[in-house]
């Protein structure tokens, strides 16, 4: 796995005020949220094939995430 880009991450987290942050701090953010990423993407896939349907829509990813929360 590759991970979710650095530059991203770091941008991201910079909305929410971090000034500075560990290349090793981003590496793992980065290893967490493709998991994640992955996780939610596998679980809307079902939740579109259980449905009958082939592509996943914005609802399939709402029902997954609201289950995470």
């Amino acid at each position: 796995m590759s991970g979710i880009p650095l530059g991203t991450i770091k941008r991201l987290m910079k909305k929410v005020g971090v000034s500075r942050i560990s290349k090793d701090a981003l590496e793992e953010m980065s290893k967490y949220l493709e998991e994640e990423l992955l996780n939610i993407t596998q679980k809307a896939n079902e939740s579109s094939r259980h449905a009958g349907r082939k592509t996943i829509t914005k609802e399939d990813v709402q029902i997954v995430t609201k289950q995470i929360d």
